[in-house]
């Protein structure tokens, strides 16, 4: 869903959609902390700051990428 927000193939209130129903779920089933964390990130990707301003954009994403892929690196690493 991350490449896909990256990409445009989906748009944020997609994304948002279909990561809030974990997020949002009195009992997700997410025992994984680093896909916790990322699920938490695009489920807040559609915040609006103004009618037509978003609190995030395409280079938080990137980051949110980033930091996903070094943490499942570094849990690879231990």
């Amino acid at each position: 869903m991350l490449l896909d927000l990256i990409s445009g193939r989906r748009t944020r209130e997609e994304v948002d959609e279909w990561a809030g129903r974990w997020v949002y779920a009195s009992d997700p089933g997410v025992d994984d902390q680093i896909i916790s964390n990322a699920l938490t990130s695009l489920a807040v990707c559609d915040l609006k700051t103004s009618p037509d301003g978003y609190l995030h954009g395409p280079d938080d994403f990137r980051d949110w990428l980033r930091d996903f892929d070094d943490e499942l690196a570094g849990r690879d690493d231990n």
